[in-house]
């Protein structure tokens, strides 16, 4: 159809005429759309507390749920927003700005099956009428006005999810008034049409978990603890002097310091301490800027497996459960508790006050394989979650016998283990279990047997999500996006099983290394914004583009923060004012060098004419390598230096040890690649003559 030609008439409108008929006819449809949006809107599907309460808990379960007509749907869904109504939502259209766009079209569907019912009455011979293209071709005269209109504002507002609104968003009135820490009611999100990239992104993010408005508000756990993984690069004092305010501003009521190496063991334990740990003195400064900032300390100590940083000496060779490796100390042998026992003493020694001890106890990997284990477990016809309830007995009474403090511990290894067993060594009075999960869908792994089997156990249980360390062994930026799912997910799982359990608190991991002996990944002032907004989800019950706004502004950013990682995103001009900012901006710089040099390396200039196949041969194309070396300069310049910007910046958190370490993994080893590559491409480069073929002296395959 021709919007420049009057169908009665037959005649063109031209010129200004011609205008004024386009806009004043596009006014309408807008208007009426927009009026007929505003009342289909009114109709979202809602539900009470209890439908919204069950709908959780057969989610979590992994039931198949109906909806209002009866049809079975997939992991069906819903939505409360924070200050907004209840919607339906299925996971497989999370995608789109919150399920908005299926909602159109679905109700664009029903629009258009009425206009093929009506052109199929009027034309029968027609194919076109069961077509889009006949839909758009034919006469118009079959639907009535009123659909013609709400059609047209569905195809403006579809199109419109896709724009970008950073001006009118950032006009949006923010609540400064409010604490950081307190729950925003009533956000004031614009209209989705109007709504930027970055707050799409929260919003498909709020569209994958339940958030109940009054008077059933998700559950937020009483205790919220940032983890501190210390393990082998050991931040400032100063700096934590500067963080411990800002996290108790963003809600945290705890601390989970796991020391590993970096705490000052003595006496006989001394070469526990690696050469750069903390002093006696730095421990005090910990505990007395914890306290100033209404921060509890809980102690972990890794007390079964991950004892790597004490076995891998050559003095604790026979404690080991296995003797080529050093992950997992053996339950049997005398001496193992008294060196358990003198690490505890030492610790909970230098925090005055403490209330509970985390004996850590994951991922026990080499449990009953020494000879003294198994031999103890055929005499006494045991099973190794016998040997493994034996010794958390033994070191859960001593903590709580000898300190009067309160176990906490892994729950991973309790997960294949039948209830009758914990019953049987009475380990629901001894220990409180923490739940771990990373993943963004708990209930892939937190199946309902599970907690099912706790319930029959546990009356208090922690859990535990992370915000950085937990996406890659060598990742060194944060993926933001997989942290807040896997928090929001949290939420719908205590939201559900909150009747079933006492929950204590969160923890939120920052894990520094994999293990020991691995790289390290992201750094804390790297993930600072991602434990920020998680941190503010527990606390708010949920996410939206208000809390993200109101989080960047805190942290200095001069845009919102960017909760989607990828190397395409585009990298803000100056580092935002936290502590250690200027570390996050140089780790997002170096992350996006790093994908030019990936580029680099794997140019089809190398990639078909620098093989070690033609190395050995000194056979290449001289043009085809001198094209790829263009990009060697500038790519070499740059990481040079974002070497000495990092550096700069790594050195107001870490010491010496540390900046280097992280140097040499993330920049000084691309370097040495591309130095390489250059190398070899100039040795090809240099000849100017070349052999006829076959190259290889050897004779062929037969």
């Amino acid at each position: 159809m021709n919007p420049g030609r009057n169908r009665k008439s037959g005649m063109r409108l031209r010129g200004p005429a011609r205008m004024a008929v386009l806009v004043v006819g596009t006014v309408a449809i807008l208007f009426v759309g927009v009026k007929i949006f505003t009342a289909t809107k009114s109709k979202v599907t809602s539900s009470d507390d209890g439908q919204m309460m069950a709908a959780a808990q057969s989610l979590i379960k992994g039931d198949q749920i109906r909806n209002p007509r009866g049809d079975v749907q997939k992991e069906v869904q819903l939505i409360y927003r924070p200050g907004g109504e209840a919607v339906e939502s299925d996971k497989g259209n999370a995608g789109h700005a919150g399920n908005m766009i299926r909602k159109y079209e679905e109700e664009e569907s029903d629009l258009r099956e009425d206009k093929a019912g009506s052109l199929h009455k009027a034309h029968p011979e027609s194919k076109k009428a069961d077509s889009d293209q006949g839909y758009e071709a034919e006469d118009n005269k079959g639907l009535p006005d009123i659909k013609m209109s709400r059609l047209s504002a569905l195809g403006d507002k579809k199109a419109g999810l896709s724009q970008q609104g950073d001006e009118a968003f950032q006009q949006q009135p923010i609540q400064q008034n409010m604490d950081v820490a307190g729950v925003f009611n009533e956000p004031a999100i614009p209209p989705v049409a109007q709504v930027p990239e970055w707050a799409l992104d929260v919003q498909r993010l709020a569209a994958s978990t339940i958030i109940a408005k009054p008077p059933t508000l998700p559950f937020i756990p009483p205790a919220k603890l940032v983890h501190l993984d210390l393990k082998g690069a050991p931040p400032k004092i100063s700096y934590f002097k500067q963080m411990f305010p800002l996290y108790h501003k963003l809600g945290a009521t705890g601390l989970l310091i796991e020391y590993e190496d970096m705490f000052p063991y003595a006496g006989e334990l001394q070469d526990l301490a690696a050469g750069n740990a903390y002093t006696p003195d730095d421990i005090k400064g910990i505990v007395n800027l914890a306290r100033e900032n209404q921060l509890e300390i809980i102690p972990l100590i890794q007390t079964f497996g991950h004892m790597e940083f004490v076995l891998k000496y050559e003095k604790y060779i026979a404690y080991r459960e296995n003797p080529k490796t050093p992950q997992a100390i053996c339950p049997r042998m005398p001496f193992s508790m008294k060196l358990i026992q003198g690490m505890l003493d030492q610790v909970i020694a230098m925090h005055p006050g403490i209330r509970y001890l985390h004996i850590g106890s994951d991922e026990v990997y080499h449990l009953g394989e020494c000879p003294t284990c198994k031999q103890y477990m055929a005499k006494g016809n045991l099973t190794k979650e016998d040997l493994f309830m034996e010794h958390i007995v033994k070191v859960a009474s001593y903590v709580r016998t000898e300190h009067r403090l309160t176990p906490i511990m892994w729950d991973d290894m309790y997960r294949h283990i039948q209830s009758e067993v914990f019953l049987k060594y009475k380990i629901g009075d001894l220990v409180e279990p923490m739940v771990w999960a990373y993943h963004p869908n708990l209930t892939q792994f937190l199946h309902a047997g599970i907690w099912d089997q706790y319930a029959k156990v546990f009356k208090k249980v922690w859990v535990a999500s992370s915000f950085k360390g937990a996406t890659g062994i060598d990742q060194y930026v944060t993926n933001i996006t997989h942290h807040l799912e896997n928090h929001l997910s949290w939420l719908q799982i205590m939201t559900a099983y909150k009747s079933a359990f006492s929950f204590q608190g969160i923890a939120l991991t920052g894990w520094q290394r994999y293990d020991h002996f691995a790289v390290l990944c992201e750094l804390l002032p790297v993930a600072t914004p991602s434990l920020a907004l998680c941190l503010q989800t527990v606390v708010n019950g949920g996410i939206d583009p208000n809390i993200v706004n109101r989080v960047s502004n805190l942290l200095g950013f001069a845009t919102p923060i960017n909760i989607t990682l990828g190397p395409d995103r585009p990298l803000p001009e100056s580092a935002p004012h936290f502590p250690g900012g200027d570390v996050y901006h140089e780790a997002q710089r170096l992350y996006r060098l790093d994908a030019w040099a990936h580029g680099f390396e794997h140019l089809g200039n190398f990639l078909g004419f620098l093989t070690p196949y033609q190395l050995r041969r000194n056979f290449s194309s001289v043009s085809s390598l001198e094209a790829g070396l263009r990009q060697y300069a500038p790519l070499v310049d740059a990481l040079k230096a974002a070497r000495d910007d990092a550096a700069e910046a790594l050195w107001g958190v870490y010491d010496g040890h540390t900046v280097a370490e992280w140097l040499e993994q993330r920049i000084t080893a691309t370097l040495d690649r591309l130095h390489a590559m250059k190398r070899s491409a100039d040795s090809l480069i240099a000849r100017r003559t070349w052999p006829r073929r076959p190259l290889d002296a050897r004779p062929p395959l037969q």
